[in-house]
């Protein structure tokens, strides 16, 4: 007991004016004093050492401070005290979400399975809220590989023995059903998503907490359902709250904040405002090389988001580096199936395209097409949408042949939606049509003619 007050009065004693010497601390600054006394203390026990370095440890990792979090997580597992299974456990689990946040994937995968593997070994009733850890653990993993069925499998199966305990209340409950929110968004699953949202929204009107961290994600999230509905007006305003609210409550380059920067440069190019895009894009790059280096995993999809939106402005030299960039991340952190290296592979092709390489250009995009088709249906986004670019590059490559089998590839697949896109229908048409008149093939081009035509006049009918 003297060695823990000992370290809270020799951190906390620093925020006092004197002592500060007229500087603010911040409760991160306070922790890392703590953090650094350790060593400094002498003839600790075992249990004392383990106790003070989780439980800094967990600060860190509350704080996203996610380097700190597992040095003293791993401190605590050295301490010599961990046996019991519990202590295992719970340290596993904590130094999962550390590896997470890290970018570490594979490390996450062994946290659970140490994890997992003592929880059976616990009789008492604690083991039921460490399975709700590690199932929400496993969740946010399988998030992080795009696998959504199986991410809101575990985040189900987390919420099922959250509810054991909620009359002693449960910190892991509103994230976890944040999260699952999130994984329904991405799985499309929009009404599912919407209800949970706003099941959680009046949870947190009831409970006035309204200026609580739970609140702003659970607002972040709605931003991102707007921003798949293609809402974008909706979204603008909610995002440039969000930004303000954000940085309130978590401070500079927090990883919500640079989600919701680099979800607003989306939202600003679809309504048309480039420069006040391209400023977002670039800042939520800088925020995450500031916090993490220019090698983390976050790094992934805001380079390859910044390279599409390069590519859309006419930017190609530079979409052709950074897209480079994007995809070599995206192998480094995801491996050669995963959708964020297939779609930069993509738009590098396009990209490459634009700048004459044609030949390299239709190599990335049928790569990208194969993958993209074995996980996806034909009528399923982006499957028209990549047939559509590899069959115009062929077209500029002068193989014409191909050039018409993609491009009809692409119509046929386009026109099989329950929501057919006019855009890919009329850009299909505008190619076929230029591909005919080159071969001087009148049949074939009132024939596609004929065909596109009709299906634009059922699309109006139909809206």
């Amino acid at each position: 007991a003297d060695t823990i007050n000992h370290l809270l009065l020799s951190s906390f004693t620093q925020v006092d004016p004197y002592n500060a010497k007229g500087k603010a601390k911040s409760a991160k600054e306070v922790i890392v004093a703590a953090s650094e006394e350790i060593p400094r203390l002498k003839n600790l026990s075992p249990y004392v050492r383990y106790s003070l370095n989780r439980s800094i440890g967990e600060v860190f990792l509350n704080l996203a401070d996610f380097d700190n979090a597992k040095k003293h997580l791993k401190l605590a597992q050295q301490s010599g005290h961990i046996s019991l299974p519990d202590d295992t456990a719970k340290n596993a689990i904590a130094l999962g979400f550390a590896e997470l946040g890290l970018g570490n994937l594979d490390n996450t995968d062994k946290y659970i399975n140490i994890a997992l593997k003592n929880i059976k070994k616990i009789k008492h009733n604690e083991s039921a809220r460490l399975s709700a850890n590690t199932h929400f653990l496993h969740a946010r993993l399988y998030q992080e590989r795009t696998e959504w069925e199986e991410a809101i499998t575990s985040h189900l199966n987390a919420s099922e023995q959250y509810k054991k305990f909620e009359s002693t209340g449960n910190d892991g409950a509103i994230p976890n059903r944040i999260y699952l929110a999130k994984a329904y968004i991405s799985n499309r699953e929009y009404e599912k998503a919407n209800k949970l949202l706003s099941s959680l929204h009046q949870q947190l009107v009831d409970d006035k907490l309204l200026q609580s961290p739970h609140f702003v994600q659970v607002q972040a999230t709605r931003a991102h359902l707007y921003w798949y509905q293609d809402r974008w007006l909706e979204a603008e305003v909610l995002l440039e709250k969000q930004i303000t609210d954000v940085s309130s409550l978590y401070g500079e380059n927090s990883d919500l904040g640079i989600d919701t920067v680099g979800m607003l440069a989306s939202v600003k190019y679809m309504l048309a405002k480039k420069v006040e895009s391209k400023s977002y894009h670039k800042l939520s790059i800088e925020m995450t090389a500031k916090k993490y280096g220019e090698r983390h995993i976050k790094m992934t999809g805001l380079l390859t988001n910044y390279g599409n939106f390069l590519q859309a402005t006419g930017d190609y030299t530079e979409a052709e580096v950074t897209l480079g960039n994007a995809m070599a991340l995206s192998l480094e952190h995801f491996g050669a199936n995963h959708d964020t290296t297939q779609y930069s592979k993509w738009v590098l092709g396009i990209v490459k395209g634009r700048l004459g390489k044609l030949k390299s250009s239709i190599l990335l995009m049928t790569e990208a097409e194969s993958v993209f088709r074995s996980k996806y249906k034909d009528t399923e986004y982006p499957i028209s949408e990549i047939q559509q670019t590899i069959g115009i590059a062929m077209f500029f490559n002068q193989d014409y042949e191909s050039a018409e089998a993609y491009l009809q590839h692409s119509q046929r697949n386009a026109l099989a939606r329950d929501e057919p896109n006019p855009k890919v229908i009329k850009e299909n048409l505008r190619y076929l049509t230029k591909l005919y008149e080159r071969l001087e093939n009148n049949e074939k081009l009132l024939s596609a003619n004929r065909l596109v035509e009709s299906a634009l006049e059922n699309l109006k009918s139909e809206h």
